[in-house]
């Protein structure tokens, strides 16, 4: 985002990262809650990618109704990317440290 943000004509100050931010966090939240994300146990990983997904998606289709901006392949590629990775990675990293722990114990 801090290299697009000249493209976005968005220079100064922070307001530049909620304008580009809150569509694709305001869709974010409200597919994890239809989906259950964090509120049901089952199939967790197939409820994430399909959070990561038609979040994204929507919270894309959401930047280019109400704010009128293009919305770039890269953006795209870019916002699915860091949702997986920030989703998906602390959840990776938070199942493999017992398993890392019980390793150096035993």
């Amino acid at each position: 985002m801090l290299a697009g943000r000249q493209s976005h004509g968005l220079d100064t100050g922070a307001a530049w990262f909620f304008v580009v931010l809150w569509p694709v966090a305001a869709a974010w939240f409200a597919v994890a809650v239809i989906d259950g994300l964090y509120t049901r146990a089952s199939r967790p990983w197939l409820r994430l990618a399909g959070t990561v997904v038609l979040g994204v998606g929507a919270g894309l289709i959401a930047r280019i109704v109400v704010t009128h901006r293009d919305t770039p392949v890269a953006f795209v590629l870019v916002a699915l990317g860091f949702m997986a990775v920030t989703t998906a990675g602390w959840r990776l990293v938070s199942a493999a440290v017992p398993h890392v722990l019980a390793r150096r114990r035993g």
